[in-house]
């Protein structure tokens, strides 16, 4: 039997691909449009007459020491801070300042501190000393030079004191990234050696460090130091970092990495997700030729298209499947309502194929008359193992493997039937989880999710008991005058006692009172005994449906068709 409405066979033996690459391509053009509008629309330089009052910037300042070997092996510190400072007045050469922020400091070893800094201090433009003896740093000797401000006059070549040190000026014309943004501006260089002999003992330390300078202010863009300490088999690594993260100067912008990175990425990213889509699940539209040799085989144009919504399937004209057309919404809908991946071919305003991948089981369904279109739809949802609703003598799907052919039966009119209703009895909710046990006992694989979708849609639904205890079920689906009988399911133990027989009269009755007019149900041809009860019934062929697998080693059972 058909687990999950593939045959009906008493059991005698045991793609990301729907994603839409119009909906990528529009959110990555908004994520480039958002990222551009960020800009401000401004002048792309301030005046370089040098500070003024009110001017101002803030920055993150951030320290980490890390890489530790030895006797710093495992240790780490980290301080992170943010200022904000201002220029309150300019007297001649001298710039007073005002700096309020606040920092954190952290190690591994439990040690955290933290405080808030609020304080003004001077430095003269003429030398870049800080005056009075006011310091916005830890430790400044007698003629310590500013690091924030440089003159926006230095010129590549230059030479400029920063601190205790001395810097070139390599480039006036260099991009540096804060945050988000990369701006150009005047960069600064220098490394060195020297000796560490402080709290953290007696090291040898190497270091480089690069400064970057708004142009047209002076004021610091970014600075990045590193240092590496070594003695001995000792050794850590200390990085500070500043980044500016507001001014009310415009810096202006690196315009080729902006858009390069904001627009010229994200079409190169949407050119490879195309390229990619297309190679590994095929165009989604297609134009087949008329075979001259199959009178049957017209020209056809066809869309392929992902359904994401129950919604999306009213008002749509079914075709496709020549036995099952009625009952293929209410698989695509069923299969919607449990996240399935759910792809349609569309030709002229109507479905003529339809796909179906259940990832509960890992199982595929095919419904489509055309195999130029079956073949489309498989490609689509990369299925590993599926089921063909048509099968022709000619049909072969490259890369796959005809595992099983299934006879199709219909019976119409259904009549009432007589059963045993001490042996057969209604399907209820408490039943769910022992027919989910049986399930999964008689096929060897998940089965939950599907017997409570068959279930809680209203399929028509029977147990079959033995000496008090739930042994087997059986489902049918309903589509308006159609319905489906599937999932015929008795643990091995309890066969050949007629509840096979049992649960088909049962279902049959059912159906007969609801009016149905057609009944289908799909059984394997090595199914000898499900095949005899069902012409018994009165069911006659139709039709031929085939399994296929792409990987006959790791095949599933046919039980694993979840419909």
């Amino acid at each position: 039997m058909i687990y999950a409405g593939g045959s009906e066979e008493v059991s005698t033996s045991a793609s990301a691909s729907g994603v839409s690459i119009r909906r990528l391509i529009s959110t990555m053009i908004a994520l480039g449009t958002l990222a551009l509008l960020l800009v401000p629309a401004a002048a792309a330089f301030s005046s370089s007459t040098g500070p003024e009052p009110g001017d101002y910037f803030e920055y993150d300042y951030n320290v980490f020491l890390d890489e530790g070997y030895g006797w710093y092996y495992g240790y780490w510190e980290t301080m992170r801070s943010h200022s904000r400072y201002e220029v309150t007045s300019v007297d001649g050469s001298w710039v007073t300042m005002h700096r309020t922020g606040s920092w954190t400091y952290q190690a591994s070893d439990g040690s955290y501190d933290s405080a808030i800094v609020d304080q003004k201090f001077r430095f003269d433009l003429s030398t870049r000393w800080y005056v009075d003896g006011e310091v916005d740093v830890d430790y400044a000797s007698f003629d310590t030079n500013v690091w924030f401000w440089v003159p926006p006059s230095s010129a590549q070549g230059d030479v400029v004191k920063i601190l205790d040190d001395y810097f070139s000026v390599t480039s006036t014309d260099s991009t540096t990234w804060c945050g988000w943004l990369p701006y150009k501006g005047i960069r600064l260089e220098t490394s060195g050696q020297f000796t560490r002999n402080d709290v953290y003992g007696y090291f040898n330390a190497n270091y480089e460090e690069v400064y970057h300078f708004d142009k047209g202010t002076g004021f610091i863009l970014s600075d990045v130091y590193t240092e590496y300490d070594e003695y001995g088999y000792d050794s850590f690594r200390w990085r500070e970092e500043t980044t500016l993260t507001d001014s009310s100067y415009v810096v202006p912008y690196d315009w080729s990495q902006l858009l390069g990175v904001y627009v010229g990425i994200p079409l190169v990213v949407m050119g490879a997700v195309a390229v990619v889509h297309r190679v590994v699940y095929g165009p989604s539209r297609y134009k087949f030729k008329a075979d001259a040799a199959k009178p049957g085989i017209g020209a056809m144009e066809v869309r392929v298209k992902r359904l994401w919504s129950p919604k999306k399937l009213q008002g749509m004209e079914w075709g496709g499947s020549s036995h099952f057309a009625p009952l293929v919404p209410v698989f695509a809908s069923r299969a919607l309502g449990m996240r399935d991946p759910v792809v349609a071919a569309f030709s002229e305003g109507k479905v003529v194929g339809l796909a179906i991948r259940n990832k509960e089981s890992a199982m595929g369904t095919v419904f489509a008359d055309d195999q130029r279109v079956a073949k489309a739809l498989i490609k689509r949802l990369r299925m590993k193992h599926f089921f063909l609703d048509s099968k022709e003598e000619n049909w072969s799907v490259k890369g796959a493997v005809l595992i099983d052919a299934f006879d199709v039966l219909r019976l119409k009119g259904p009549r009432p039937q007589s059963f045993d209703a001490d042996r057969i009895r209604p399907m209820t909710k408490e039943n769910l989880t022992t027919v989910t046990k049986i399930a999964q006992a008689v096929y060897k694989g998940k089965a939950k999710r599907w017997i409570k979708s068959s279930f809680n849609n209203g399929d028509v639904a029977f147990i079959a008991m033995e000496r008090g205890k739930v042994v087997g079920f059986a489902f049918a689906t309903v589509a308006g005058r159609t319905a489906r009988l599937h999932t015929l399911t008795i643990l091995p133990q309890q066969r050949a006692h007629g509840l096979g027989t049992e649960l088909m009269a049962a279902r049959l009755n059912t159906l007969a009172a609801l009016g149905v007019e057609e009944v289908l149900v799909e059984i394997s041809r090595f199914n000898i005994a499900s095949t005899r009860i069902a012409h018994r019934a009165g069911f006659s062929k139709v039709g031929e449906s085939a399994y296929f697998s792409k990987n006959p080693e790791l095949m599933l059972t046919e039980a694993h068709r979840r419909l």
